[in-house]
This record gives C-alpha cells, structure tokens and sequence, in this order.
C-alpha cells in the first residue's frame, strides 16, 4: 500500500544518484528503491537531477 501524503517528504535528486543509494541513506534499506518507485509513479529507476522524489516519512528502521 502506498502511504498517505501526510506520511511522505520530500527528497531533490542530486548528481550521482540512484534510487538505491537514496532509500539506502533516506531510508535505511537500498530494498525500498520499489517503494520510492510505486510512491512516485516511476516505471523504471531513472531519475534526473534536480527530480523532487516523494519519500516514506520514516526509515524502516523507525517503522513499528
């Protein structure tokens, strides 16, 4: 299930990149680069640089 809006932030794409470096860091788990996928409606894992990305409000870490 996709979290609700009230449950994301927000993340600009930098130079260099990927969707599993960013749920990696953001998230604490390179696995939920689907998750940032299915949040933002990407088909693939191209991302551009300067991209807002939609993100789970919290890292799986914090998730109970």
């Amino acid at each position: 299930t996709t979290p609700a809006p009230s449950a994301t932030r927000t993340y600009t794409v930098r130079k260099g990149d990927t969707l599993g470096e960013i749920a990696q860091r953001e998230l604490g788990s390179a696995t939920l680069a689907r998750e940032i996928m299915k949040l933002n409606g990407l088909k693939d894992e191209n991302i551009k640089v300067g991209s807002v990305l939609r993100l789970p409000a919290r890292k799986a870490s914090e998730v109970r």
